[in-house]
C-alpha cells in the first residue's frame, strides 16, 4: 500500500505540537500513522465493520493510542 493517506491539517497540529510538548517521539508518531494506514486499507478493502474489531497492538503504551486514535 502506498503512502498517500492524507491526514487532517488539525490531526498534523495536534501531532506536533504534542510532539513539541514531549508527548510522543518521531517514532512513536510514525509507528501510529503507520496502524492508520492500515486500518484505512482494511476500511477500503472490506468496510466500515472492520474497523469494529477490537485488535490491540502491544507496541505502543496505551495512552499513546488514546490520544492518537481517538476519532480515527
Amino acid at each position: 500500500m502506498g503512502r498517500n493517506l492524507k491526514i487532517s491539517k488539525e490531526i498534523k497540529t495536534k501531532i506536533c505540537k504534542d510532539y513539541k510538548n514531549g508527548i510522543g517521539d518521531f517514532q512513536s508518531i510514525s509507528n501510529a500513522l503507520g496502524t492508520v494506514r492500515e486500518w484505512y486499507g482494511r476500511f477500503i478493502k472490506h468496510g466500515e465493520d472492520v474497523l469494529n474489531q477490537n485488535k490491540t497492538n502491544k507496541s505502543y503504551i496505551s495512552s499513546f493510542k488514546r490520544e492518537y486514535c481517538k476519532g480515527v
